[in-house]
């Protein structure tokens, strides 16, 4: 099962990303992962006991691909960008970094396929969610799902609340090698 995550991160000071409780639901995890990127990822206690993480860079950005949920999907080399998230203190206020999504977002598939076979890619946008980095990326509007009236959405599983049933874009892109 492929599962890769990315992370982006700007320079070589210690930088603070959160509380490990609000982070992470497992502490287990945390230790796995610290453990894992020693050289960027730091737990430590505060002056108040409490475990926080730091990064060693300040974080611009995560970008994970995953096998699709959807059973039409699996077993064509097709994958899916499950999350991809740039903090709120990111702002894009240069060309430069105007650019920087969607050259993340490319940087990221490109490692991807060096380790698998593809044949596309899929993400799911809300529509209101500005999607041009994906355009940029080389990503096109494939379609639009709507959710019926009747539709749960992610709470169709005990434990979960009242996701949002807003219609949802699309966007594929296929593998050009």
């Amino acid at each position: 099962m492929a599962m890769r995550n990315y992370v982006a991160l700007e320079g070589n000071d210690w930088e603070f990303l959160g509380h490990m409780d609000l982070l992470f639901d497992d502490p287990a995890q945390a230790i796995k992962l610290n453990d894992k990127y020693s050289g960027y990822l730091g737990i430590f206690l505060n002056d108040c006991g409490d475990w926080t993480v730091y990064t060693k860079g300040k974080f611009l950005g995560i970008l994970s691909i995953n096998v699709p949920s959807s059973p039409k999907l699996n077993n064509q080399n097709i994958y899916e960008l499950t999350r991809i998230c740039f903090p709120d203190y990111f702002e894009m206020k240069t060309n430069k970094q105007k650019k920087y999504p969607s050259k993340f977002v490319r940087e990221c598939l490109k490692m991807f396929q060096e380790e698998y076979e593809v044949n596309k890619f899929i993400t799911y946008l809300h529509e209101d969610q500005n999607g041009r980095y994906l355009q940029y990326a080389g990503f096109e509007i494939d379609h639009i799902t709507k959710h019926s009236k009747n539709s749960k959405g992610w709470s169709n599983r005990a434990g979960r609340s009242q996701g949002n049933l807003s219609n949802k874009v699309r966007f594929t892109k296929k593998n050009e090698a």
